[in-house]
């Protein structure tokens, strides 16, 4: 089979390609908002079309107010422990984010370039720099004493300007560990040992198979712990890829498990493994995974430095060491026409939005 290609740059249709999985293709551009998806000239070809893409994300709207609240609810602490108005306090806030930024987009960029431990070093330097002038700005009502007294009131140790430098540094070794890791290993794909079986009894269970999207059937829990929805296929179902979906079990960070299938980042896990069954995009995937890792860190209230220094390893494990996990699934039915990868459930919630499932 034929596999559509995925666009990463934003635009769709013939010789471009179809929108990632959850989102309208519409004039050559690919958006998610229920009046670019129910304009005539949606292109259904090229990604959905209709009210569904923006509106059946089980769970969305609560999740985007929780992140909201937690933004607003900081703003709130810091304009009460500094004695500041709400728009200072906006300010101050802003500050503390961009000034831990500078660190992960140090470590991030060097990721996605693959630099050297030295180079990576370079990376940190730079963002410490930037963060000591933040830190020294006159102008501002942000400085290192006032950003330890928000930190303590979160429950956070205090920092000194050598702290971060150092935290930053730390991760450089990682990507030197995860290559050496996948210079070692093998790649290796993950198929549940029980599912084996279902498919040499079972003909509605073969993942080789276009089966109809209308015979895909899920089971949901709403809120069913951190404000995340479990999904699970109903007993009646086809096949779809929730079946392989097993949580945060990349083999180079094996220590950081799935805690009974509760830890922290794995709803996170969980989008990424769907998403690459579904063929997303590999770097589409990994971008996602990142980014709904930070925001469970915001909406559990662990937005610490801690939190998103794991984030970072994760995103670093899959980034370098599971492309053969990604290759893996290039077999798989993932026409929007298939229960697969096409259920609506599944493409509308599972491939962006963090859950949990069994």
């Amino acid at each position: 089979m034929c596999l559509p290609i995925i666009s990463t740059d934003g635009t769709c249709g013939p010789k471009k390609g179809s929108c990632p999985f959850g989102e309208c293709c519409n004039n050559g551009k690919c958006g998610t908002t229920s009046s670019f998806c129910n304009a005539t000239t949606c292109d259904s070809n090229y990604g959905l079309c209709g009210t569904a893409a923006e509106s059946s994300s089980y769970g969305k709207k609560a999740q985007k107010n929780d992140v909201e609240d937690f933004d607003k609810n900081s703003i709130t602490s810091i304009a009460k422990l500094f004695s500041m108005t709400n728009k200072e306090a906006k300010i101050f806030y802003e500050f503390s984010n961009a000034a831990v930024d500078y660190y992960d987009k140090a470590f991030i960029d060097s990721i996605n370039s693959n630099l050297s431990v030295a180079k990576c070093k370079e990376k940190c330097l730079e963002a410490n720099s930037k963060f000591n002038s933040l830190v020294d700005l006159k102008s501002s009502n942000f400085n290192l004493s006032r950003y330890n007294t928000f930190l303590k009131s979160l429950g956070q140790p205090s920092l000194d300007k050598s702290e971060l430098l150092d935290m930053c540094y730390n991760q450089c070794f990682v990507i030197k560990e995860l290559n050496d890791y996948v210079s070692e290993h093998e790649g290796k794909s993950y198929v549940k040992s029980s599912e084996k079986s279902k498919r040499a009894t079972d003909p509605r269970r073969d993942p080789s198979k276009c089966y109809p999207t209308s015979e895909a059937s899920f089971n949901i829990v709403y809120n069913y712990l951190n404000t995340y929805n479990k999904y699970t296929e109903a007993s009646n179902s086809v096949i779809t890829a929730l079946t392989f979906v097993n949580g945060c079990s990349v083999p180079v960070i094996k220590d950081l498990y799935n805690e009974n299938n509760r830890g922290l980042f794995v709803p996170a896990c969980n989008v990424h493994d769907i998403c690459y069954g579904c063929q997303g995009g590999k770097a589409n995937c990994d971008s996602t995974f990142l980014t709904n890792m930070k925001q469970i860190c915001k909406n559990q209230k662990k937005n610490s430095l801690v939190c998103r220094a794991t984030a970072n390893i994760f995103y670093a494990a899959v980034k370098i060491g599971a492309k053969k996990n990604y290759d893996a699934c290039s077999t798989n039915v993932i026409d929007k026409s298939c229960a697969y990868c096409g259920a609506p459930v599944i493409q509308n919630s599972l491939l962006r939005i963090p859950y949990y499932t069994v």
